[in-house]
């Protein structure tokens, strides 16, 4: 496995087909269908790298971000994925990808997540 990543979203049928694609790119996918799950499950796993929707329930992708960079004393990159045009939204961000995106799109932003968390 190459990187364990957090997905979140509140949608099951993208929630599944991130995590699948990122299976078949060789890392280890888990799932988190809200912001208040998501931060549940970091409190007894870790992650490589989180990627979450902006627009979800109750918490969006920017406080989950602020959330997870509280909590966690190492810091763990995330992505943000969103529908929204602002581009804006993905400032404070490791990564942005646009949806409805490739999974070339998703590898190449994982990929250059990975690489400069390497470094």
């Amino acid at each position: 496995m190459d990187f364990s990543i957090l997905v979140v979203d509140d949608d099951n049928a993208q929630l599944d087909s991130i995590s699948e694609q990122l299976s078949h790119l060789g890392h280890a996918a888990y799932c988190a269908k809200s912001g208040a799950e998501a931060v549940d499950w970091l409190k007894g796993h870790q992650v490589d790298l989180v990627i979450t929707d902006y627009q979800m329930g109750n918490m969006n992708g920017i406080e989950l971000r602020d959330l997870i960079r509280n909590g966690n004393p190492k810091r763990i990159p995330i992505i943000l994925m969103t529908g929204e045009e602002d581009s804006d939204l993905g400032t404070g961000f490791d990564g942005f990808l646009q949806k409805p995106f490739t999974m070339s799109e998703l590898y190449r932003e994982v990929e250059k997540v990975r690489l400069s968390f390497s470094e």
